[in-house]
C-alpha cells in the first residue's frame, strides 16, 4: 500500500491551508506547485479545489500556460477583510531575517527590518516582539551587500518572466563573459546564494541547446540587466 505524502495533516487542514494560500497570495499556481506546497497528490489538490468552490462559493480561475494548468482565486478589488498579523508570525519572520542576515547582505536585511517595523503597528502597544532573541554565527561568509541591485533585478526578472543579460566572472575564466539567461530560482546552499537558470538565445546568433542548465553563483555576477524578452517557466 502506497504511503500517504502527509499522514499528519488532515483533509480539513489541507483544505484551509490551500484556501488561505490561494486567497491571500493572489498568485497563479500550477497543480504541480500546489501539490508540492501542500505535500499531497495532484488528485487531492483537485478534490480540495472543488470543495473550496462548493463550500466557499469562490471563483477559482483556471488558465493554461503551455501544457501546465494554473489556479488563482480572483480577489475583489475592494471589500477584502483585513487580517491582522499575529505576534507568532512576526517572531517567525524576525527569526528568518536574523538567521539570514549574513547571507542577504545589509540592504536586504534593512528592507526586511522596515517591513517588520511596519507590521509592528498592527500589534498591541505592549509587546516585546522586537527584543533580540536570534542571531547567526557566520565565520568566513560572503558579503552580498554589493549585490543588492543585482538580486532585485533577478527577482523582478523571475516575477515578470523576462530574460536577463548577465555579466559573469566564472571561476576558471580569465575575464568575465556576457550572456543571456532565463532566471528560474534563487536558492542558498552552504551560506552561498545561487541562481538556477536556463540559457537563452543570444540576439543575432543561432540558439544552441546546452548540455545542462547553468547554475550561477550570485557573488560572481557582475551585472544583471532586465530585457524585454519574455520566457515561459519550464
Amino acid at each position: 500500500m502506497a504511503k500517504k505524502l502527509d499522514s499528519y495533516k488532515s483533509y480539513g487542514q489541507k483544505l484551509m491551508s490551500l484556501f488561505v494560500r490561494l486567497m491571500f497570495s493572489g498568485e497563479r499556481l500550477s497543480l504541480t506547485e500546489l501539490a508540492r506546497m501542500e505535500n499531497c497528490s495532484k488528485q487531492t489538490i483537485i478534490r480540495l479545489l472543488n470543495d473550496i468552490r462548493m463550500s466557499y462559493g469562490m471563483d477559482i480561475e483556471e488558465t493554461f500556460q503551455g501544457n501546465k494548468k494554473y489556479y488563482r482565486i480572483k480577489r475583489p478589488v475592494s471589500g477584502m477583510p483585513l487580517t491582522q498579523i499575529s505576534e507568532t508570525e512576526i517572531r517567525t519572520l524576525q527569526m528568518c531575517r536574523d538567521f539570514t542576515e549574513h547571507l542577504i547582505g545589509k540592504p536586504l536585511y534593512e528592507e526586511a527590518t522596515r517591513a517588520l517595523m511596519k507590521s509592528r503597528a498592527l500589534l498591541p502597544e505592549k509587546n516585546n516582539i522586537f527584543k533580540c532573541h536570534f542571531a547567526s554565527f557566520r565565520p568566513g561568509t560572503i558579503d552580498y551587500s554589493q549585490k543588492h541591485a543585482i538580486i532585485h533585478t533577478l527577482i523582478e526578472a523571475m516575477e515578470k518572466q523576462k530574460v536577463c543579460k548577465l555579466t559573469y566572472q566564472g571561476l576558471d575564466s580569465a575575464k568575465p563573459k556576457t550572456f543571456h539567461v532565463k532566471p528560474l530560482k534563487l536558492f542558498s546552499h552552504a551560506d552561498t546564494i545561487y541562481l538556477h537558470t536556463q540559457k537563452a538565445k543570444e540576439p543575432g546568433k543561432p540558439y544552441r541547446s546546452p548540455k545542462f542548465d547553468p547554475l550561477l553563483a550570485v557573488h560572481r555576477i557582475q551585472s544583471a540587466e532586465l530585457t524585454d524578452i519574455a520566457f515561459q517557466q519550464p
